[in-house]
């Protein structure tokens, strides 16, 4: 199994992003309980979230470009955006994070071969290249 640190070579900044917005979520629900055991337990185990939490960083929102590690692709510099969805007063909302390949690009191409290793892959339609 890959280590997250060898499949985001970014490792630290998004370590440091995901403290931020675990603050930002913190901020919005400071009675979750589970929350702050979350906290708590990341916070007694890892010297390296103490001391990116005690930057007090908050990160609401993120996009721009992503470089991650695949074992069967390489390298790949990808797209990332994050779409927040409000939930109703006192749930906690969604996060969906999208990862994309400009068109005609060696990380296209890497997707496409790995989509295609998908058992589900073979059920689909293939899609028209948008053009």
């Amino acid at each position: 199994m890959n280590s997250p640190r060898r499949v985001f070579p970014d490792w630290q900044a998004l370590a440091t992003e995901a403290a931020g917005r675990l603050r930002a979520s913190a901020g919005r629900f400071p009675d979750d309980r589970e929350l702050t055991w979350l906290i708590g337990e990341l916070s007694a185990h890892s010297e390296e979230f103490r001391r990116v939490w005690a930057t007090g960083e908050v990160v609401m929102c993120d996009s721009g470009r992503r470089r991650l590690h695949h074992p069967a692709t390489g390298t790949l510099h990808l797209d990332h955006d994050a779409l927040h969805i409000p939930a109703a007063p006192g749930e906690t909302g969604l996060v969906l994070h999208v990862l994309s390949a400009e068109h005609g690009t060696p990380e296209e191409a890497a997707l496409t071969r790995l989509a295609a290793t998908l058992p589900a892959a073979r059920h689909l339609p293939q899609a028209a290249p948008n053009r």
